[in-house]
């Protein structure tokens, strides 16, 4: 019985040890994610996503030092997914498109009204052409 009693004793201080170690393995998978989320741009394309992760990042950050390192370690893994989130909704929002995917675009459509622009016009001459209408307007209400 005392055999048992011992060797139950040391799995658990042996478990107990390793939960800072996990913990903090896990606060900086979740630092490393957010750091990526920002690269991408997630602090401006996936606010929401970005400052979850970087609350829960903080959170899990102040359990480990209260030393209940369980919570720490769940926090932080919330953390994770959410910069993994943000980073991943950040590249779309950007546009960034994968590179298996990147001959898979849509020919842009015409705006609404022009569905036969004329073969070589420009900005330039569409402006001309306008300025050119509002000067015969100006001269028709002077005479």
């Amino acid at each position: 019985m005392h055999v048992r009693l011992t060797t139950s004793l040391s799995l658990l201080f042996l478990g107990a040890a390793c939960s800072p170690i996990n913990a903090n393995r896990e606060i900086g998978d979740a630092q490393r994610a957010l750091t990526a989320a920002k690269e991408a741009g997630a602090s401006r394309f996936a606010i929401y996503e970005y400052t979850a992760a970087t609350e829960y990042l903080h959170k899990a950050r102040e359990e480990a030092n209260y030393s209940d390192y369980d919570a720490a370690r769940i926090y932080a893994a919330h953390a994770r997914e959410l910069a993994q989130e943000a980073r991943a909704r950040a590249d779309r929002e950007r546009g960034a498109v994968p590179a298996d995917n990147a001959h898979e675009t849509e020919p842009v459509p015409p705006p609404p009204g022009d569905e036969n622009p004329p073969e070589n016009s420009t900005s330039a001459s569409v402006d001309d052409q306008a300025g050119n209408d509002l000067r015969k307007k100006a001269r028709g209400r002077r005479k």
